[in-house]
């Protein structure tokens, strides 16, 4: 398994080079992104935050390098912070999968707005972010995973943004 640090702070791994050589296979590229901000403003009342529990995106890391390490799959897999960013960068440059972890509720995910807190992504706005605002230009995406609470409208945004295969 080789991890290795990037200017983004995300991590890669690389399945073996000798895999790459197999014609059969086909060679994609995982992104995760994970969130995992430490408040949110209060639904209720936006004068207000709160705390948000942690999640541990840390074991969930460690789960699935292990588990593509052990399948053997000819696989890139990296790892960054879930801000819409990443997501616009992901979505349109080149990922052929992505697998989001981190809190959703029934309006929104929450993404990361790099201070600790909550960048609330609507389902409309995580569609369009996709396709870099243009219906015309559908995202390279063909995989989407959500893993958070309500990911529903998250997975109809990544269907409509043109993802074929969605997880939620």
């Amino acid at each position: 398994l080789h991890l290795a640090a990037s200017m983004s702070s995300a991590s890669s791994y690389r399945a073996p080079d000798e895999a790459l050589t197999t014609p059969a296979r086909l060679y994609t590229h995982l992104t995760v992104l994970q969130s995992a901000p430490l408040i949110a403003r209060d639904l209720g009342d936006p004068n207000r935050v709160k705390p948000l529990p942690q999640l541990d995106l840390q074991k969930e890391r460690e789960e699935l390098c292990a588990f593509l390490r052990d399948s053997r799959t000819d696989i890139a897999i990296s790892f960054e912070p879930a801000t819409t960013d990443a997501l616009r960068r992901v979505a349109t440059m080149g990922a052929t999968a992505l697998h989001y972890s981190g809190h959703g509720e029934e309006s929104f995910l929450a993404f990361e707005d790099g201070y600790g807190g909550t960048h609330a992504l609507t389902p409309q706005l995580l569609a369009s972010t996709c396709t870099a605002g243009s219906a015309d230009a559908p995202t390279g995406l063909r995989l989407v995973f959500v893993c958070a609470c309500h990911s529903q409208p998250a997975a109809a945004a990544f269907e409509r943004a043109g993802v074929p295969h969605v997880v939620a």
